[in-house]
């Protein structure tokens, strides 16, 4: 068992986390991550040998990512600059060599137009996994963004498996057997289940 797994409380993020490892060790995108503190899913799976993309644009929590995961890529950018380089689309086609497992999108109301620059038809840039966390402040006076935004990922042949008022977390269809295994929050606190012998980039 991974160190950091005891501290997700979330009966979300450990859903996630168990259907994800039991698949083997893959790829994330992390939108704002934060702190990388144990309470962290993508530091949970950093520590379970994954690797992955992290942008965050407020200088401390960077240089922190820096120090505890120097093996992925940490980037100082926020969506939605509108530029080939440093549009998510820009981002995946220079560092994804294989498929996005996970994409965890943080501070909504900051990063929901960096969402409609992925291209959903391209097998690679496709997220299996994308999880969204709700910024409330923001929707506080944008009540209508979670939905406007889930919509649009549904469009895109996406599965809403998990959702409360904080956290919607939708897998894309042609993974069922993955939209099966995320939907059992019922076994959240359960250990955590062992790899499968398959790798988990392949379709």
């Amino acid at each position: 068992m991974s160190y950091s797994y005891q501290f997700l409380s979330h009966p979300i993020y450990r859903a996630v986390l168990r259907a994800l490892v039991r698949n083997g060790a893959g790829c994330y995108i992390d939108i704002n991550p934060l702190h990388p503190s144990t309470h962290s899913l993508t530091n949970t799976l950093y520590e379970m040998g994954w690797l992955g993309i992290n942008l965050e644009p407020v200088a401390d929590y960077l240089a922190y990512l820096h120090k505890v995961r120097p093996n992925d890529i940490n980037l100082s950018l926020q969506l939605g600059l509108h530029t080939s380089e440093f549009s998510l689309l820009g981002i995946a086609k220079q560092y994804c060599q294989s498929s996005i497992h996970l994409l965890r999108v943080n501070r909504l109301g900051k990063n929901s137009d960096g969402l409609s620059e992925l291209d959903w038809r391209n097998p690679v840039q496709r997220p299996w996994v994308l999880m969204i966390e709700n910024d409330q402040q923001y929707l506080n006076f944008h009540p209508e963004q979670t939905e406007l935004l889930k919509d649009y990922v549904l469009a895109q042949n996406y599965t809403l498996v998990l959702f409360d008022p904080y956290i919607t977390v939708l897998v894309a269809n042609e993974h069922p057997l993955l939209v099966a295994q995320v939907s059992q929050i019922n076994q959240a606190n359960l250990a955590l289940p062992r790899a499968s012998f398959w790798k988990i980039g392949r379709a």
